[in-house]
């Protein structure tokens, strides 16, 4: 491997690491800076929607002048094939590759394959206007994504498969994913879409119907299969509940560290002291620590005069592994609350840049209630009030009605 190529991707990887995006995170080996693996995120308002996917990349010595190659894993060890052009990328010439392109934009460039209507990437198809075949091909690769990229996935990592004795390695680099517990903290955020979208589309199928086969679909390369949502909303249940339970053992965890005096210890507890003496939340919030565990923060967030969440007051708990700030935050409120980036659940969504300040992440929730929501809908945890919020002013109205609501409710 050339100096100019590791050069090229140290610089890549570090652009990436000041800015880093829940949707495209990017993995390299520390044995071999060329060999990495990407996790994509499935877009919103596709079949893909919120599905993970993963995809190796291997770059050559004359990186960047010479395409990565790529390799989708997402496949259900073969049997399940999502799109027509994301399982063998190379970097032809119609792939348009250039050395000012990098891992980040080639990234984007998979995701954008991810569209509304996969039918049309298929060669020969793209101008196809038979909306039936269109809209079957969206239905089964919407019922694949959560079967496969979801639920095949968290239960394997969550050792809740019956040959979980024998799971497989991730890759020759790694025995688990490098992405597991951001993940973990995504399929908190992301549950309640996946249980609607299970609703929404088990309206339009039968349970054990068979999945349609496209015209362009022949042996080896087909998705064959049939429908049960219910057996999805089942399994996505189980998954929400293993995962919501490790915050649980987390404090338990976090017991043994104080007992251990680990270095993360005296972190938290140091970084809890610094925030109370500065005062810099003062009058946005109340943090104290749960039973004096630096592990376990409860923090009470003042309604912003001005704001749908005056007067509220709105309490959320963050509990940290003992892994910290590798394995990020758990951050849940406890107190019902209206809000786009709030799940049903109570889980928040929030990005820092800085992960193992707790600071930022006590900024995030102050900025929460403050600041205008995202227009990302990858952002959005609560469906129903993100269509309020970006809907016409009746429905804006009712959105603000509805934080009102709230914030009246929790002082009951």
């Amino acid at each position: 491997m050339s100096n100019a190529a590791v050069l090229r991707l140290q610089q890549e990887l570090a652009a990436i690491a000041k800015n880093p995006d829940h949707q495209i995170m990017i993995y390299a080996s520390d044995d071999d800076i060329t060999h990495l693996h990407a996790l994509i995120t499935g877009p919103y308002n596709t079949p893909y929607c919120l599905g993970f996917f993963d995809f190796s990349i291997s770059c050559g010595p004359n990186y960047p002048t010479e395409s990565p190659k790529v390799l989708a894993k997402t496949t259900s060890n073969g049997a399940v094939r999502f799109n027509p052009n994301i399982y063998a990328w190379r970097g032809e010439a119609c792939e348009n590759w250039s050395a000012v392109h990098g891992l980040l934009s080639l990234c984007v460039s998979i995701q954008s394959l991810m569209s509304d209507k996969p039918y049309l990437n298929e060669p020969g198809f793209e101008n196809s206007k038979d909306n039936v075949a269109i809209e079957k091909y969206n239905q089964k690769i919407t019922h694949e994504t959560l079967r496969v990229s979801i639920c095949d996935r968290f239960e394997q990592l969550l050792d809740m498969t019956p040959d979980a004795s024998r799971k497989a390695w991730f890759c020759r680099c790694s025995q688990a994913s490098p992405f597991a517990d951001q993940m973990k903290l995504m399929f908190l955020w992301y549950y309640s879409i996946y249980m609607k979208t299970t609703e929404t589309a088990s309206q339009k199928v039968k349970v054990g119907q068979k999945f349609d086969v496209t015209r362009f679909e022949h042996s080896g390369n087909t998705m064959i299969g049939t429908f049960d949502y219910p057996a999805l909303q089942a399994r996505l249940t189980q998954i929400h509940e293993r995962i919501m339970a490790e915050s649980a053992e987390w404090i338990g965890m976090s017991r043994k560290s104080i007992d251990d005096q680990l270095l993360i210890v005296g972190n938290l507890t140091a970084q809890f002291s610094q925030i109370q003496t500065s005062k810099e939340f003062e009058s946005d919030m109340s943090i104290e620590l749960v039973d004096d565990n630096p592990f376990h923060w409860r923090v009470v967030i003042f309604g912003p005069r001005g704001t749908s969440y005056e007067d509220g007051l709105f309490e959320a708990t963050m509990v940290f592994h003992p892994n910290f700030p590798t394995v990020p935050p758990r951050i849940r409120f406890q107190t019902n609350i209206f809000h786009v980036h709030v799940a049903p659940t109570g889980y928040v969504y929030y990005k820092v840049s800085k992960a193992g300040e707790v600071r930022q992440y006590l900024s995030a929730l102050k900025l929460l209630l403050e600041d205008e929501p995202s227009t990302a809908p990858a952002t959005h945890l609560n469906v129903d009030a993100a269509q309020l919020y970006f809907g016409d002013e009746t429905q804006r109205r009712t959105y603000n009605r509805n934080a009102r609501r709230s914030a009246q409710r929790s002082l009951d």
